[in-house]
């Protein structure tokens, strides 16, 4: 009796379902076909989409970095249209959701365009927290979870206060040849400053 199984009904005791059913057979059997379908879609799908190139995630990783350090010291349409373009290429990595949550925060969706559309708000914050998140959960570096998404926040916490604008950060991470030319320097990139005054 312990082999058989038992179907409940409104009307009494249970009654008794013949585990050799041919219903049973069935769901074993179409269980086994979609398990080799799967593997078999896994299979093509790996052969087909070429394997990721370490140089080429960097260059995508550098680039779209590079593209939201260029909005947040300059914000125009022109760095804003760079950051989406390049943040479109790896909207899953942590680098190019920030390019998007750079494009985002300019406030106009359609750069290119006389028209403006509004970004929705939050959209850019929202942004911005799965870019922390998945910062902090990205394998690697020397912190420990905990660790590095207390340092992501105080970051946050800095530029937002106006501690950090990383004006000294600007000068030095420019490319050599726009190093060697200091009126260039000073004069591309002019950053607000909060004052205690308002």
């Amino acid at each position: 009796m312990n082999c058989c199984k038992w179907r409940w009904t409104n009307e009494g005791p249970p009654q008794q379902v013949d585990p050799d059913s041919p219903i049973f057979k069935a769901s074993d059997q179409l269980e086994k076909q979609l398990q080799t379908v799967r593997k078999e879609t896994l299979d093509t799908i790996r052969a087909v989409i070429p394997p990721k190139v370490p140089e080429h995630v960097a260059k995508m990783r550098d680039d779209a970095l590079r593209a939201g350090y260029r909005w947040v010291v300059a914000p125009d349409g022109i760095n804003a249209k760079m950051a989406l373009d390049i943040g479109n290429e790896c909207p899953d990595t942590p680098a190019g959701l920030l390019s998007l949550c750079a494009f985002w925060a300019g406030g106009d969706l359609m750069p290119e365009t006389e028209q403006v559309v509004p970004t929705p708000p939050g959209l850019a914050a929202n942004g911005i927290c799965q870019v922390l998140l998945m910062c902090a959960l990205h394998k690697g570096g020397t912190r420990k979870l905990k660790e590095r998404y207390e340092h992501y926040f105080d970051l946050g916490v800095e530029v937002l206060t106006g501690k950090n604008n990383w004006d000294k950060s600007v000068v030095e991470d420019e490319p050599e040849k726009t190093k060697s030319d200091k009126k260039s320097k000073q004069s591309a990139y002019q950053r607000w400053k909060p004052t205690n005054g308002g």
